[in-house]
């Protein structure tokens, strides 16, 4: 499993022409965005993916996976929008660089498990759905709203959204693959905040396996 995304990661960016990978931290939002600024940060997206760029990620990318993949993930999503359809466009690892997003379906309706991963920190949050959108409730990443968008290639991306200094703006995040179990990819270096994290995930009631049968 590890090892299968791992290649998978380095596969897409290596598609997409990534020559250096700068840690680039995601700041607390002050607040959650409102409609409005939803709606002008997707204005913004769909500008802003419409220059190509050399480098990951600004929203320009065409889909960098293979057919398999990309019916995989396909597959795992409509399983999943029979049981919790508002959390099921979500759901997946999104990447940016060597950011990485997690979303995971909870067998809870309407809720989700959200990790987002750098070098060396993970951070956990629940995930519920808003006016479309996927809302984070705690931690150190809440505040921030998840935005579902398609560039005009058809490639899916989610926005992370959120209000820094008083201004609204974003982060493209490219879907990769779907989300494979938590334990092996958390890259926290501090045993008790890994722990932590999984037992946030467990209690949530979140998996990585297609939902049962009802």
């Amino acid at each position: 499993m590890k090892e299968r995304s791992l290649f998978c990661l380095t596969v897409i960016l290596a598609i997409l022409g990534i020559t250096s990978l700068p840690v680039l931290a995601i700041g607390r939002s002050q607040r959650y965005p409102t409609a409005a600024e939803i709606q002008q940060l997707i204005r913004q997206f769909r500008r802003d993916a419409l220059s190509p760029s050399t480098m990951c990620c600004n929203g320009s990318e065409k889909d960098p996976r293979s057919p398999a993949t990309r019916r995989l993930v396909d597959s795992f999503v409509r399983a999943w929008s029979r049981v919790n359809p508002e959390i099921a466009p979500f759901l997946g690892r999104w990447v940016n660089n060597n950011e990485i997003i997690s979303v995971y379906p909870s067998n809870v309706r309407g809720r989700a498990c959200v990790i987002f991963s750098l070098i060396g920190e993970d951070f956990f949050s629940i995930g519920s759905p808003s006016r479309g959108h996927l809302r984070l409730n705690d931690g150190e990443i809440a505040n921030h709203m998840l935005v579902r968008q398609r560039n005009q290639f058809g490639t899916p991306f989610i926005l992370m959204t959120g209000v820094y200094e008083r201004v609204p703006d974003y982060r493209p995040y490219g879907l990769a693959y779907t989300p494979d179990p938590p334990a092996p990819f958390l890259s926290t270096v501090v045993p008790q905040a890994r722990a932590r994290i999984l037992q946030q995930f467990n209690a949530a009631g979140c998996t990585t396996s297609l939902p049962k049968r009802r």
